[in-house]
């Protein structure tokens, strides 16, 4: 799972259209409404979350995050986020990382969530 924090997961833009993730994707197996209200897209190992028609969260499975300068296995990922992010915190059982735009719940090996910037309160709101 390469991730661009706040901007891109592979080749999908944050803000981008259903429209967008289908075309690189295909379209998506199911679509169902989250508890939040936000639209999904589901795909076999992944899935998108949207906002007035504009992707704000992916969700993957990812045995490795990818970010600019660093690749780090899942397992190391929680460890990693502590201690390079300063204002990483834990919100409703994930661990979340401002810094890189991710959230990962260690309950669900291996499934990461990068975020639209535009997320971060939301985490926060609920944060422990």
């Amino acid at each position: 799972m390469k991730i661009q924090p706040y901007t891109t997961v592979g080749q999908i833009h944050f803000g981008a259209t259903a429209q967008v993730v289908a075309s690189i994707l295909g379209n998506a197996s199911r679509t169902s409404t989250d508890r939040l209200g936000r639209t999904q897209l589901h795909y076999s190992e992944l899935i998108v979350r949207l906002v007035n028609a504009a992707i704000v969260e992916i969700s993957a499975k990812a045995e490795t995050v990818e970010f600019p300068d660093v690749a780090i296995p899942f397992q190391h990922l929680a460890r990693f986020l502590r201690k390079h992010d300063p204002t990483a915190f834990e919100s409703v059982g994930f661990t979340v990382s401002p810094a890189y735009g991710v959230a990962l719940d260690p309950n669900f090996p291996t499934w990461v969530t990068a975020f639209a910037k535009s997320e971060v309160d939301a985490w926060r709101k609920y944060a422990a």
